[in-house]
């Protein structure tokens, strides 16, 4: 048998074997997935409404309200919608911030990819150099 990962043989108790697992769970799966499509195709849904834009769409109506210009009575009705785009940006902030935060080795501070190397002048993680 070769140390290869590659070429070896597959064997033992970790070997995945798809006739052990029955049907069951597939046919739950398609269950309820035709209730989830019954439902969503009956269920009504009402009319769209919208805001009432005047010469303005919204997008122009939250541009304004970042730069604090007056639109008289239409501004008033994009402060929602301001509140709520500066929420999802602080929101992803702190997402991408975590995602760096945690990809960082503690011992020498370089940043490890998806797949365990690091990136570190081409070559791979406790290497020697110069």
């Amino acid at each position: 048998m070769s140390d290869n990962p590659d070429t070896r043989e597959r064997g033992g108790p970790d070997e995945y074997d798809v006739a052990d697992r029955g049907l069951v769970p597939g046919l739950a799966s398609l269950l309820l997935f035709g209730v989830l499509a019954v439902t969503i195709l009956n269920a009504d849904f009402g009319t769209p409404a919208g805001l009432e834009a005047g010469d303005y769409g919204i997008t122009h109506g939250i541009g304004f309200a970042l730069f604090n210009i007056d639109l008289g009575a239409f501004a008033g009705s994009t402060e929602g919608f301001l509140a709520a785009f500066f929420i999802v940006a602080i929101t992803l902030d702190v997402a991408i911030d975590g995602a760096l935060y945690l990809a960082k080795r503690e011992s020498d501070g370089s940043i490890v990819s998806a797949v365990g190397g690091a990136f570190s002048r081409g070559r791979k993680a406790g290497e020697g150099g110069d």
